[in-house]
């Protein structure tokens, strides 16, 4: 992930944090935009969820298995 992707990574997950999870939403699709991975559609699928957005969950997860493959260790953004 690019330094940019990982900042707004960083600013989503301080929107879940404070319940805002419509501006998580955009932050995350921001970060996914700038380059895909699966780290990404699952936070999104997570945030979807949270939203009860279903349909868009599942789509989010569906990705993950197809997107190109990061792995937590490889980058240091917050968790949530």
């Amino acid at each position: 992930m690019s330094e940019e992707q990982i900042i707004l990574h960083n600013y989503a997950t301080e929107a879940v944090k404070s319940g805002d999870y419509e501006k998580a939403q955009q932050l995350l699709k921001a970060s996914s935009m700038l380059g895909e991975n699966n780290i990404l559609w699952y936070e999104q699928g997570k945030v979807y969820a949270k939203l009860n957005r279903c349909q868009e969950a599942y789509d989010a997860y569906h990705h993950v298995a197809n997107a190109p493959v990061l792995y937590y260790e490889s980058y240091p953004p917050k968790r949530y």
